[in-house]
């Protein structure tokens, strides 16, 4: 049986890992710009378009750290949006002397470009998130600020008008989380927005959630989990700031600040690492800074005693294999704890050099990123896993 102080020990250890997030800085983005888009597709993050009008396709590959230059997209535009279908990449609408229309579908397999129907509502500064089958399109501005919502079919080629969006802005973010769509921050023509407004996409409604802390447009907005991130942008000037929202509890929080102070960037979800890359404040810049919400990184480890084995491994939908330096046949305890710090999972089993654990349930683990707690008297070690389906 576990002691009350090595409990304490425990969640103290997990606590401090939830809590230490940091930036890295990676390679930098080969063509300074703002204004683009970035999008994720395999192991490459795909940044497109921008300020000064360009039709620049650069992919960055985070494993070795690397950029490689890409086919250009047809259409030069800057205020660009995207959306991911099907391993392919959308680019909405964008700014070239005056609003766009169009809509360009990108195949990293082939490195080609097509162009897909227009939008029916030429802009720029807009926001664009896929829910299923299906592609929303969400504010903008081309002579005025817009609440206008169009959804896009990536099978069909057609377009839908959606319910508009409460409150109309351009330079907003959009998340999708849960089936709900977050539409955060954004400006008018004179000021930046707070706003927070959920669009539940069975009922067909929207409804406001908890206001932004810190007004901005034009920022990097990136769901991870049940979290949304706001980060950098322009409120009255160009920001740092790093905010996250959490949707099950309605709160925000203020996490580990952008070394780089910019709007305007592309950013993207990968590894479990959050990327912001380029923009601009007094110039456009061509920076590229990771966010790891939590600071042990994958693959890193911390122990209670020096003379802990090393484990390591990997995380799947319905298994964890791990690898232990040494193996003794010790009884064992392992928890699995979810980024919020809840208990998912538990096994006791003899410590061995490799160890399978099954979920307990059957249903399987859900995507995201969970910490692995192996103890035994000798031993504490906490893990950080990142589960992909």
């Amino acid at each position: 049986m576990v002691s009350k102080n090595k409990c304490f020990l425990l969640i103290l250890i997990l606590a401090t890992f939830l809590t230490g997030d940091s930036w890295t800085t990676k390679a930098p983005l080969p063509t300074a710009r703002h204004g683009t888009t970035a999008a994720v597709v395999g192991t490459a993050i795909y940044v497109i378009g921008g300020t000064p009008g360009n039709s620049k396709n650069e992919a960055y590959y985070p494993a070795g750290n690397s950029w490689v230059i890409k086919t250009d997209m047809p259409t030069s535009r800057s205020g660009v949006a995207s959306a991911v279908y099907n391993d392919r990449i959308y680019v909405f609408g964008g700014w070239a002397g005056d609003a766009l229309s169009a809509v360009e579908e990108y195949d990293p397999v082939s490195n080609t470009w097509s162009s897909r129907t227009p939008m029916p509502t030429p802009r720029w500064d807009l926001a664009c998130v896929t829910v299923s089958n299906k592609i929303y399109a969400i504010g903008g501005r081309n002579v005025g600020v817009l609440d206008t919502v169009e959804i896009y079919d990536p099978q069909s080629n057609t377009w839908l008008v959606g319910i508009s969006i409460p409150t109309p802005r351009t330079g907003l973010g959009c998340a999708l989380v849960n089936g709900k769509i977050y539409a955060i921050g954004g400006r008018d023509l004179t000021m930046a927005s707070d706003a927070n407004e959920v669009y539940d996409t069975l009922s067909r409604t929207w409804h406001r959630a908890a206001p932004l802390p810190t007004p901005r447009g034009y920022y990097a907005c990136v769901a991870m989990d049940s979290f949304i991130y706001a980060i950098g942008g322009l409120g009255t000037d160009h920001l740092t700031v790093n905010e996250v929202y959490n949707v099950n509890t309605d709160i925000w929080q203020t996490r580990a600040a952008m070394p780089t102070a910019r709007k305007g960037p592309g950013s993207a979800l990968y590894g479990g690492r959050i990327y912001v890359i380029g923009g601009s404040n007094t110039g456009y810049v061509n920076v590229n800074e990771e966010y790891d919400p939590v600071f042990v990184a994958v693959g890193e480890q911390k122990t209670a005693k020096s003379s802990g084995p090393e484990i390591s491994g990997q995380m799947t939908t319905f298994k964890i294999n791990i690898t232990c330096a040494v193996g003794n046949g010790q009884l064992t305890n392992i928890s699995l704890f979810d980024i919020n710090g809840c208990k998912v999972d538990e096994w006791q089993r003899p410590l061995t050099r490799n160890l399978t654990l099954h979920p307990n349930s059957g249903l399987g683990f859900p995507k995201g990123i969970y910490f692995l707690v192996v103890y035994n008297e000798d031993l504490n070690i906490v893990k950080k896993f990142v589960c992909y389906p």
